[in-house]
């Protein structure tokens, strides 16, 4: 009797540390699934929230400020560690390529896909019709390339290319369509081929949402400097910046 409790006991104690052990693979596997979806929400939330605050400033129902009052709060955006790795497949370039693609459709999205407005200009005590310029950054992710990448190819050339011709999973759209829409009072513009075509695999990498603020179209008249009559469109771009050439990159603010 003793001998089936004590061979039962054991069944029991080898069944529970089975069931820890899978519950700690499985929490170890797909938590970070949960934490990036979860990442992505407060950002994206904390950018709509920035962007509805702006309307309810005095500062914005001034002439010629209309968008550049000050948000009430900040980005709220986690920056990713990403490190590429060269898979196992017969195509491991096309694999890095999908990689750098959904990083970038992940910074896209939760940086509101180009259709939020969150930023103020650089000063909002300014007079009306004054509309100073401003850069801010969004570092989404910091991508680096593993020993095994970096072994094999030395750079990563024609990723625009890619992204013209890869449809994203799951939707009837292509990366480079995604990541440059129209219909938007911003002005998205493309993937840069001068910033994304020669990657080095032995930097590191920001991607960065990068947003200019405002600013003014020079415009001249003979030897009159009119540009304060006319106003450039605010812009954003998602870029590709190594890490050790950051301050080349003119941030103004940048959280991440």
């Amino acid at each position: 009797m003793k001998r089936g409790l004590a061979i039962s006991s054991v069944i029991l104690l080898t069944l529970g540390i089975l069931v820890g052990i899978a519950i700690i693979y499985l929490a170890v596997k797909f938590l970070p699934l949960f934490e990036s979806k979860t990442d992505a929400d407060v950002c994206r939330n904390s950018l709509m929230l920035m962007e509805a605050s702006k309307k309810l400033s005095i500062w914005d129902k001034l002439p010629g400020q209309s968008g550049h009052a000050k948000p009430i709060s900040e980005p709220k955006c986690k920056m990713e560690q990403v490190v590429i790795k060269k898979s196992s497949s017969k195509n491991p370039l096309a694999d890095i390529k999908l990689e750098l693609a959904d990083v970038m459709r992940r910074c896209w999205f939760k940086t509101g896909e180009g259709m939020i407005d969150p930023f103020g200009g650089s000063e909002w005590h300014v007079v009306p019709f004054f509309r100073p310029t401003a850069v801010y950054c969004i570092l989404c992710a910091k991508i680096s390339f593993d020993e095994s990448v970096q072994s094999e190819y030395n750079k990563i050339t024609e990723l625009v290319e890619y992204l013209k011709l890869k449809r994203m999973p799951g939707r009837n759209m292509l990366y480079y369509d995604y990541f440059s829409p129209q219909n938007t009072k911003l002005l998205v513009y493309p993937p840069n081929p001068e910033q994304l075509d020669e990657l080095d695999t032995s930097k590191t990498y920001y991607l960065i949402y990068y947003f200019r603020k405002g600013g003014a179209i020079g415009l001249k008249i003979g030897p009159f400097d009119l540009s304060f009559l006319k106003y450039s469109r605010d812009n954003l771009q998602m870029v590709l910046w190594p890490v050790d050439d950051f301050k080349n990159a003119k941030c103004d603010f940048v959280w991440g």
